[in-house]
């Protein structure tokens, strides 16, 4: 004869069956639970990864071209009345003389994300290439004017205006932050004849 189970124990096997379907239940939302928050995490460390990357290679710069420019000092020629031959005569030549002055021209500070060494070249070209073909030009002819004003000798006229513009020196400077990239900048213009240099510049082009 086959044994028979008790209908208390049978209930009992019932009993611990639902609870078993009611945890593994519980188990299954737990690790979709999880699943979804291990997915989420993964975002937010990408997210943060990405944004500490775009911080780390963004940069802030600026170019500076140093230049000298010729100015002409004039003094024209004086007379006194010599009493004894009854005429002017020249008693201080006319001085001409060229004396140089430094200009410094600096661009705007330029934030540059995905920042690149040579995009900072690509920016001195720029800066270098406006002073000169524009500003330096414009120096000479100034120079030159005033020459042509002042000194009526045109031998004198002619060596005098030998002299151009030159640029001394160029270089493009990289900061962290604009902050640091200001202050520099400021430094840099402080105690010269300095002048603003407007370039449309853009580093991806």
């Amino acid at each position: 004869m086959g044994s028979c189970v008790p209908k208390s124990k049978y209930n009992e096997l019932e009993i611990e069956l639902e609870e078993a379907y009611a945890r593994i239940s519980q188990l299954k939302e737990q690790i979709e639970d999880l699943e979804t928050e291990l997915a989420t995490s993964r975002q937010n460390y990408k997210a943060l990864s990405y944004r500490v990357e775009q911080q780390n290679s963004m940069k802030y710069i600026y170019a500076s071209i140093q230049i000298t420019v010729p100015k002409l000092y004039h003094s024209n020629a004086t007379y006194g009345y010599d009493w004894s031959s009854g005429n002017y005569k020249k008693e201080i030549d006319e001085v001409n003389e060229v004396i140089w002055e430094e200009v410094v021209f600096t661009t705007d500070i330029y934030k540059i994300t995905n920042y690149k060494d040579e995009y900072k070249y690509k920016l001195l070209d720029e800066a270098e290439k406006e002073v000169k073909t524009m500003r330096m030009p414009r120096f000479n002819q100034n120079f030159s004017v005033n020459v042509e004003m002042k000194i009526q000798d045109k031998e004198m006229q002619s060596l005098i205006n030998y002299h151009k513009s030159k640029m001394t020196a160029s270089d493009c400077f990289v900061f962290d932050s604009y902050k640091e990239a200001r202050e520099h900048k400021v430094n840099e213009q402080k105690g010269k004849n300095s002048m603003a240099l407007q370039i449309l510049f853009s580093p991806y082009f």
